[in-house]
């Protein structure tokens, strides 16, 4: 008899999820990972996160229309009273999401607007 689960105590640290599934899946599973140029980690993780999602009805994310500023990025621009673009395509503090993105393993996503930053 299968044991229950139990919820994440410190839900801002990684955690364990062991799966077993048949060889031929898993094949399949490092087959895709290559394809797309990451690691069997990151495509799992992307894959459970877009479930999830799916399942709170909450759209699929757009692609970034800008990459996340850098430290440098953001100095050259205070520097020469410039306004940056942000991922979500906004410009300057628009979006509230610029400072604290949310990790997903390699990968985070700006919480405001569901936007893959890096």
């Amino acid at each position: 008899m299968p044991h229950k689960p139990k919820r994440a105590s410190e839900p801002e640290l990684d955690h364990h999820v062991v799966l077993r599934v048949p060889g031929w899946f898993k094949n399949q599973i490092i087959d895709l990972a290559a394809a797309r140029g990451v690691s069997v980690n990151q495509w799992i993780l992307a894959a459970l996160r877009a479930a999830v999602l799916a399942q709170q009805d909450i759209p699929e994310p757009p692609q970034a229309r800008a990459p996340l500023p850098t430290t440098v990025d953001q100095i050259r621009a205070y520097a020469e009273g410039e306004r940056l673009t942000l991922p979500c395509g906004k410009v300057g503090t628009e979006c509230a999401g610029t400072t604290s993105a949310q990790r997903l393993g390699a990968h985070q996503y700006c919480p405001e607007c569901n936007i893959r930053v890096a």
